[in-house]
Formats: structure tokens, sequence, C-alpha cells
């Protein structure tokens, strides 16, 4: 894994490499583990000069607290539409299966003597849960929206993304990660207004930003919910 040194330390990056993008960007995860992520046919010499220009903002994201992983026990906190529900395990003979109580407790009923898979099995009740309530309650904030802007997407998809709450592209799809469903519904409507208003700027220079801020006055704070919880997001 390459390294760099910034400041007398030492930071190892790994580098992905994603066709659809087209310029280059650093993340840094809930671990601080730091991958740069490249278009097609970036230069390799270029990322240490990519990793120095944002020094001091690289810097500043590896002294932030890690985001403790998630052991899927009963107990851990999870968000919902922006609220905590408290993970609840239960035993039972048949396939894992998720509901929330009206106390906020997401409880989890395990297949029984599953053992060391248990943690594995909570996980993926938990993602199929969340990724259901994804699909129930994002469609119709793009519709509300798309509506309101007058922008519509040709198409909607919601899944999975390791690095981006969603994305536009220029035959229209609107793609949301489904993760977006722990997040408060403010945060969630500003990344759907975010989006569609890519449908008719699709960049991000000021006349776009002035454009989601008439939409959403209360941006500021949205964005800074995700870049100050986002990576709670990710388990």
């Amino acid at each position: 894994m390459p390294t760099i040194e910034l400041e007398s330390m030492t930071v190892a990056y790994s580098v992905e490499e994603r066709p659809r993008r087209r310029y280059p960007a650093i993340r840094v995860d809930g671990q601080r583990c730091v991958t740069v992520l490249v278009p097609t046919g970036y230069s390799a010499l270029a990322i240490p000069t990519l990793l120095l220009q944002h020094k001091r903002w690289l810097l500043g994201q590896l002294a932030r607290p890690g985001v403790p992983l998630k052991g899927f026990q009963t107990g851990e906190i999870f968000t919902y539409l922006g609220l905590p529900v408290s993970l609840w395990l239960t035993a039972q003979a048949s396939r894992a299966a998720v509901h929330l109580t009206d106390d906020r407790r997401l409880a989890v009923q395990v297949t029984s003597g599953c053992g060391d898979d248990q943690a594995r099995m909570v996980r993926a009740a938990l993602t199929g849960w969340f990724c259901d309530r994804a699909q129930d309650v994002l469609p119709p904030r793009v519709a509300h929206y798309s509506q309101a802007l007058k922008a519509y997407p040709n198409e909607l998809k919601i899944r999975e993304y390791k690095s981006r709450w969603g994305f536009c592209r220029t035959d229209g799809l609107i793609a949301l990660n489904w993760r977006l469903i722990q997040a408060p519904l403010a945060v969630i409507d500003y990344v759907v207004v975010h989006e569609l208003i890519h449908r008719t700027y699709p960049h991000h220079q000021p006349t776009f930003w002035a454009a989601v801020k008439r939409a959403r006055p209360s941006m500021d704070s949205e964005r800074e919910w995700l870049k100050t919880h986002g990576q709670e997001l990710f388990w």
C-alpha cells in the first residue's frame, strides 16, 4: 500500500479506479482508512500532489475519533430517520426477521444455533430491513421534490454505494444510497434536492448551489450533519 508523509505523519492510502468518475476525490472512512478515488486513466504520479493539496483537510479527518465497529449485539444503537433505535436480539428456530417495536427497539429474531455466524446474519437482516424502509420512504420524497422543482428523473435507483449518498447521470438516472434512511428526513430531502437539481445544473458551479439553497434554505446544516455523522451510517 502506498504512503505519503504529511507533517511527520506517515499516511497509508489505497487507490480505487472509478470509470464514471470525472474528478479525483479523497475518502476517509470511519476507521480512518484513506482511499483515493480516481477516474480511468488518472496518473498515479499525480496522487501525492492531490493529497498534499488537501493536506489540512486530510489531517483534520485523521485526527477525528474513529467510528467504533458494530458488533451486532443487543443494546447497540442504530438510527432510523435520525432517531436512535436499540438493537434487541431474540432466538427463534426459523430464518432471521426484523421489526421495529413501539418502544423503538429494533428487534431481530436470530436463527437458533447460528453460533459464530450470528453477527453476519444480524447484519444481513438489518441491511435488508433498512433497504426495505428506504424503498418505502425515498421514492415519495423524490416524487414530491420532482413536482416542486419541475425536475424529473428518468429512472430512480436505490442501492448501496461506498462513497456517495447519491448521484445524477446525464441520461436522467438518479441513484440514492439506501443508508440515507438512517439520517433525519431533512437530510434525506437535501440529498434528494441536490440530485434533482443536477438535472438542470450538471455541475457544482455557483449557479447549482444557489438553486439548491433556494429549494433548501437549511442546506448548510444538513450538509454539516452528513459531514459530522455520515460515517456512523456505514457499518
